[in-house]
């Protein structure tokens, strides 16, 4: 089942394969592992577009081999990458095989040729799913970036830019500073005819630590969620712009 429009939810979600025309190069990358992660877990603080997920890590003591201590405290196996992903592309004149990388599952490749829109279907394991035809965003909204205070102490984080009514998301991912172990972090999704997202003080300031608040951009994608017997895939067509 595939349900455009929508995105995973982490804690289901195995795998997110992008279309990212970042820096001027459009590129489709992702890998697609076994299972979720099992260090996600529900948010600790909710906005309307963001979600805040703070990592506690647990002792679980020694973890047999092949295992991970999961966010719940308890052994669980380490999620393993499919190294048999296959992504295909069909297209008017030619069509596209993008296969995973031999030793992590990654799939990797420019995919400039292809067009500002296209179906794709991805195959793995036992699984084979039929992703209807989706456009790429374009990108190009001119944010406009708001702190309360500074980058040591960020506050309050706003992201504005010009609505528009496409149907697309605009999406952001603030990881805790990279001097910071552990998936702590902030991700925000928003309708692009909003023209904004917010995210509290309480959900920004504890992923400034060191040298600050590492803000990398936004994205401008349409997304679909892609539903397995594995879990989730998700998929993102868009844009990429830095700030």
């Amino acid at each position: 089942t595939v349900e455009m429009g929508a995105l995973c939810p982490i804690k289901e979600r195995i795998g997110q394969i992008t279309n990212s025309a970042s820096r001027d190069t459009p590129y489709l990358n992702g890998p697609v592992y076994d299972r979720p992660d099992p260090w996600y877990g529900a948010p600790d603080l909710s906005t309307e577009t963001c979600d805040f997920h703070r990592f506690n890590p647990s002792s679980c003591g020694d973890c047999p081999e092949g295992e991970i201590c999961s966010i719940d405290g308890a052994c669980t196996p380490q999620p393993r990458s499919h190294l048999d992903l296959q992504a295909d592309v069909p297209g008017r004149s030619e069509s596209w095989s993008f296969i995973g990388d031999t030793l992590s599952g990654q799939i990797y490749g420019d995919v400039g040729g292809i067009g500002e829109s296209y179906s794709m279907q991805i195959r793995f394991g036992t699984q084979i799913v039929d992703v209807p035809e989706m456009a790429v965003a374009p990108g190009g909204l001119d944010y406009v970036l708001t702190l309360e205070g500074d980058s040591m102490a960020p506050g309050a984080l706003d992201l504005s830019w010009t609505p528009q009514a496409d149907g697309a998301l605009v999406t952001t991912l603030i990881s805790i500073n990279h001097h910071a172990a552990g998936p702590t972090f902030t991700t925000c999704a928003a309708a692009t005819d909003a023209g904004n997202l917010r995210a509290d003080a309480e959900m920004i300031d504890p992923l400034a630590v060191v040298t600050g608040l590492e803000f990398q951009g936004a994205n401008h994608v349409n997304v679909a969620a892609a539903w397995t017997e594995e879990g989730c895939v998700e998929l993102r067509y868009g844009t990429q712009d830095w700030m």
